[in-house]
């Protein structure tokens, strides 16, 4: 669960830093979404039921 945290927060920290970037009329760095959408899926390969949590959020 340590894992899922670290990803999730990686997630919210990445999308806040976007929409500062849009604010800012800056470009976002497609390269650092696909990074952390990988490591989700990673997480939901190692763990099923890690794929329910995804959707409730």
């Amino acid at each position: 669960m340590v894992a899922a945290k670290k990803i999730h927060d990686q997630a919210i920290d990445l999308v806040n830093s976007a929409l500062e970037d849009i604010k800012l009329g800056a470009a976002i760095e497609i390269a650092s979404f696909e990074e952390v959408a990988e490591n989700m899926v990673d997480s939901i390969f190692r763990n099923h039921s890690a794929l329910t949590w995804t959707v409730r959020w």
